[in-house]
């Protein structure tokens, strides 16, 4: 995973110090972006830092050293006398100097020469009034060669730089003599062994830039005594190893304006001694990262009230980050990443309101990351992967309008990510892959509009891609490998001009697999994993079919709420119906007319039915459309008398027939179940049984009452289903289309079929082996059943009149 370092070009850094340094105060005030970069390095790997950062680092001292060059060249005298003021050493010295190097490209072979004043040579400056070399500057010409001793003759110099010349061999002891020096750039060279003690005599050197050599050994005890007006001190990426010098934090006077100090990328051991807080209250940038320093970071660095960087990446402290830091709230970039850091993030982290970069990758932090994140509204960068941190994200983490990067990768984060998330309104990079976050992707992330860069691969997602995922056209990687992610992939992904990186694996994906775009070069490695993939048949997707069944799921979204609604809407219907019956139910009211002098027997006289049966209003011809409602409501009154019959009289009465031709309805078409005259009482429980000689209507008969004249409250409830099926399809049990497989009556056998009086079937002869074909009909199907009498006969049986 890489987190780029500092914004910015090297021309932008470049042209800034060009217009503000263009005189020897040049490091008075660096430019922030330049201590950012300033511990950047060519040879350990350095993810932090842009590919360009050495060529930045290297013009960030060169180009001024140049300008300053040519701005004394410009005011240099003529050809001087013979050794006018000394001025014949200082030929010497150079012709010395130039005597040392192999000079591949020829440059100083063509300038360097007796016909010209060596004050006009290239490279070269002299002062005014005493024709002196005050400047020698040939940063990026290849001289190939070992410095010459005699370069500290130049005794009225001011800037040697040397950067990136191809020097080798051990930097001169003499260059201490130098007492006017103020620039000493020898940087990107291959100069080794120990840096010489004599350069701490340079007394008015304001920079000391050693990086980029094999310079090693310790640091001698004398380079830092008396360098008062140091401003920059760089012995970045060389081999100087053993502790760091206690001296360069005890003598706080010899580096009173000192404002950068940057041993990055050396072999320095032990912990960071306590007197560092004695360092210059100017400094501004601490570079110590890719060393092998231990312990914690001491609490004097809180001190340093104007320290902006403080980089120790990738060295060996353990402790906890403590508390106190965030007193800094000056400090804008902190990188304590690739250490053995343990413990939390310090809770009140949202007090350093001017932090921009935030770098804790790559340690052992635990706990959550606190709520008070959301008060770093400066941050740019946040960097946390590779730690044990776990709880879920804070809200608040959303809502940084400044952050362009967010690396959360490889920890324990879990739950589901913030719903809205479009408060990240400039955020680039969003990395948060390898912990079990849950849920949806958040409809939000479509507001992300410069996002380039996300990853959610390896989490517990699920749903499907949002289709706000089409607003993120600057897309140029998107991971969402190994989620529980289902769908189709959404086809706008192919019109993404600017994705060139796209993992779809291991996911519950279905479809056909978008054509053009990322897809056209996209390889199985992406897909895989994806059993309901078709298409793309150069990667050995099968086929899909021409009707996916993607489309009747896709059908399901619509019909599905519209089959719901509808039945949520029947059982309403059914509800208020039942309530309304049970509220109206009418009481049976029944007439004794006394006993009958003729016959001996209790008579029941029943009210009048003007609107004849159910039979008639389902299968005679002209009959009344009845809605599904109407069925609804007959059906409910239905079951509701026979609920009256099995369960609230005071005695169980089986009715034995009932069929549609018995449902007779009243003036307000209410339904009635009629024709008691087979109707038997029973005794003992609900579950008893008593035999009945006289069966119903077949095809309404229960199986167990035809075949062996046992009835029960089952045998009714048997009918009421075959009523209610006859009912809704419009159809009798007997009809042609229930033949066969479809068969919904029981096959009676029989050898002779006899008393067909009234429509019933006698089953005193039933005998097993022959099949009933025929169906005796009722003769009394068609009567209009005005008036009912009925008569109580002495065996418990019911008879009627109609009339």
């Amino acid at each position: 995973m890489e987190v780029e370092g500092a914004p910015g070009t090297a021309n932008d850094v470049v042209s800034t110090l060009m217009q503000k340094y263009r005189d020897s105060a040049l490091l008075s005030a660096l430019p922030l972006r330049a201590y950012y970069d300033f511990g950047s390095h060519s040879r350990a790997p350095n993810p932090m830092a842009p590919a360009s950062s050495s060529f930045l680092l290297v013009k960030l001292l060169v180009i001024p050293l140049s300008v300053l060059a040519t701005g004394v060249a410009s005011a240099s005298s003529p050809s001087p006398g013979p050794d006018i003021n000394g001025s014949g050493t200082d030929l010497a010295a150079l012709l010395a100097f130039k005597g040392q190097l192999s000079d591949p490209l020829g440059v100083l072979a063509r300038s360097w020469t007796a016909n010209v004043s060596f004050c006009h040579w290239v490279g070269v400056s002299c002062s005014r009034r005493r024709q002196r070399v005050t400047t020698l500057s040939l940063p990026g010409v290849s001289l190939q060669g070992e410095p010459d001793p005699g370069l500290g003759n130049l005794s009225f110099l001011t800037v040697l730089d040397l950067t990136n010349t191809g020097l080798s061999g051990t930097i001169p002891a003499g260059l201490g003599r130098l007492h006017r020096l103020r620039k000493l750039g020898l940087s990107d060279n291959r100069l080794s062994d120990a840096i010489p003690g004599t350069l701490g005599n340079l007394s008015q050197l304001n920079l000391l830039d050693l990086r980029y050599n094999t310079l090693s050994k310790q640091i001698l005890p004398e380079l830092l005594q008396d360098l008062p007006n140091l401003q920059i001190l760089a012995l970045n990426d060389n081999q100087l190893s053993g502790q760091i010098p206690p001296h360069l934090f005890n003598n706080t006077p010899s580096l009173r304006q000192l404002q950068v100090l940057g041993i990055f990328s050396n072999s320095f051991t032990g912990e960071l001694p306590g007197q560092v807080g004695n360092l210059s209250t100017n400094l501004r940038a601490f570079h110590g990262g890719y060393n092998k320093i231990t312990g914690v970071l001491p609490s004097t660095l809180a001190n340093l009230s104007n320290l902006d960087v403080i980089d120790l990446r990738n060295n060996l402290l353990k402790e906890p980050i403590p508390e106190w830091i965030t007193s800094m709230q000056n400090l804008v970039y902190l990188d304590v990443s690739y250490n053995d850091i343990s413990g939390p993030i310090p809770t009140q982290i949202g007090m350093m309101r001017s932090l921009q970069r935030l770098h804790l990758h790559g340690n052992k932090l635990i706990g959550s990351i606190p709520d008070s994140i959301g008060n770093l509204t400066k941050l740019e960068t946040l960097a946390v992967f590779n730690n044990n941190l776990n709880s879920t994200t804070p809200a608040s983490l959303f809502r940084l309008d400044k952050l362009v990067k967010l690396y959360l990768s490889n920890n324990y984060f879990s739950g589901a990510l913030p719903a809205d998330v479009s408060g990240l309104k400039i955020v680039y990079i969003i990395e948060i892959d390898s912990n079990i976050f849950i849920g949806k992707f958040p409809d939000s992330f479509g507001q992300l509009r410069m996002l380039a860069q996300l990853d959610l691969s390896h989490n517990s997602f699920e749903g499907t891609i949002p289709e706000s995922f089409q607003e993120l056209t600057n897309l140029a990687s998107l991971n969402i490998s190994s989620n529980n992610l289902s769908g189709t992939i959404p086809k706008f992904l192919a019109n993404f001009t600017s994705l060139t990186t796209l993992n779809l694996s291991f996911n519950k994906l279905e479809g056909k697999i978008p054509e053009g775009g990322v897809f056209s070069n996209i390889t199985l490695t992406s897909l895989i994993g994806n059993a309901g993939l078709c298409g793309a048949p150069r990667l050995g997707f099968s086929p899909c079919l021409e009707k996916s069944d993607s489309t009747g799921r896709h059908l399901l979204k619509f019909l599905l709420p519209a089959a719901t609604i509808a039945l949520v809407s029947i059982a309403l219907c059914v509800y208020l119906m039942i309530k309304r019956k049970l509220k109206n139910k009418r009481q049976i009211h029944a007439s004794d007319v006394g006993p009958s002098d003729l016959m001996s027997h209790r008579i029941l006289v029943l009210e009048y039915m003007p609107n004849g049966s159910l039979d008639a209003l389902l299968h005679a011809e002209g009959r009344r459309h009845l809605g599904f409602l109407k069925r609804l409501d007959i059906m409910l009154d239905v079951s509701m008398a026979i609920e009256y019959l099995h369960h609230e009289h005071h005695e169980v009465v089986l009715h034995c027939d009932l069929k549609p031709t018995n449902v007779l309805f009243d003036d307000d078409m209410t339904a009635h179940v009629a024709d008691f005259g087979i109707a038997k009482l029973l005794l003992g429980d609900d579950n008893s049984m008593i035999t009945a000689t006289m069966p119903g209507t077949l095809g309404y008969m229960a199986p167990e009452y035809g075949s062996l004249g046992k009835a029960s409250c089952k045998s009714d409830v048997f009918s009421y289903g075959i009523m209610l099926l006859e009912v809704f399809t419009g159809k009798r049990p007997t009809d042609s289309m229930f033949d066969g497989e479809l068969s919904i009556s029981w096959r009676a056998t029989s050898a002779a079929v006899q008393d067909s009086e009234d429509g019933r079937l006698s089953m005193n002869t039933v005998q097993q082996g022959a099949t009933l074909d025929k169906h005796l009909t009722d003769d009394n199907e068609d009567e209009e059943n005005h008036l009912c009498i009925g008569f109580l006969g002495d065996s418990g049986s019911f008879n009627y009149y109609v009339f």
